[in-house]
């Protein structure tokens, strides 16, 4: 486990974190709010030199949305993720109606737009240690969604990753997608940490279902006393998630590195201004992506 012998420094991607997480995580001192902050946001990624982000799936159906992301398409060769939600509590049959219209939404407008991935995420407040909804069920219930998504994702070559959302150990999601061959996982590398998970210490069998990131770090603060552990954002290498560790076990044991689209989804550290931060996290992608990546500085 978590060996890495034949590691190349400064040689992990092609691909590198370029792209933004999704839209509603900016921070609000890029004082992108008046006006259409959604377009604001969007425009924002693309003019930073980011590859594009993420969007919900009710976007799909606001033809002056569409129009505007075709812009950013045209201009700056912009590409987006789709955001799906998955209810557990609600019954199956409701929650597949619902995903199989956005499904089948996304097949249709990815022929002149580019939304090559979708991301599945757990809403609420259920997780695996629900007593009421025990993890077997949940994990069934999720088998019983994902499967017929997949397909019909998979139909117009799109592909489906569901993210640890502070709900699942990335162990859970590894054992899912063994059973449902094609979907893989967003691994977002600070939410396991807010649950308990220590990064370094996932199988290295994890890496092959790994095809998206939400690159994140925290700062780690335990107290005792009060039985919590407390986190806070920071800069992009300097938290306590060991990123520079996490990359390079990536580098070496995934089977396509270069093919893993990995977005930039970072919280600010409290004790630095938003720009400062952002700055020094960009320097931190392009000390592991090299020539790879083109990010552009905010201005102080």
């Amino acid at each position: 486990m978590n060996t890495c012998e034949h590691f190349v420094p400064n040689n992990l991607f092609t691909s590198p974190p370029r792209w933004w997480g999704y839209v509603g995580t900016f921070p609000g001192d890029f004082h992108l709010w008046k006006g259409d902050s959604w377009w604001n946001q969007l425009h924002f990624c693309a003019s930073r030199g980011f590859h594009g982000s993420a969007v919900g799936a009710s976007v799909l159906f606001d033809s002056s949305r569409i129009h505007q992301l075709e812009r950013l398409q045209e201009e700056f060769g912009q590409s987006w993720a789709v955001h799906y939600g998955l209810d557990l509590c609600q019954p199956v049959e409701e929650s597949l109606d619902s995903l199989l219209r956005d499904a089948r939404r996304q097949n249709e407008i990815s022929k002149s737009l580019n939304l090559p991935m979708a991301h599945a995420v757990v809403t609420g407040e259920l997780n695996r240690f629900d007593r009421e909804f025990p993890l077997v069920r949940q994990i069934e219930t999720l088998r019983l969604l994902l499967d017929p998504l997949l397909a019909t994702l998979g139909s117009a070559g799109i592909t489906l990753c569901i993210e640890n959302h502070v709900d699942y150990y990335v162990t859970d999601l590894a054992n899912l997608c063994d059973s449902l061959p094609g979907l893989g996982i967003l691994l977002d590398t600070g939410n396991c940490s807010l649950i308990g998970e220590r990064l370094d210490q996932i199988p290295d069998a994890i890496f092959q279902h790994v095809t998206a990131l939400h690159v994140k770090d925290h700062r780690v603060l335990i107290n005792e006393r009060e039985l919590v552990l407390r986190l806070t954002g920071a800069t992009l290498g300097d938290g306590d998630v060991g990123l520079d560790s996490f990359f390079q076990r990536l580098g070496c044991l995934h089977p396509a590195p270069d093919s893993v689209r990995a977005f930039v989804e970072w919280v600010c550290d409290p004790q630095k201004t938003v720009q400062t931060c952002f700055n020094d996290s960009l320097k931190f992608i392009r000390r592991i992506a090299g020539e790879h990546v083109n990010l552009q500085l905010l201005p102080l």
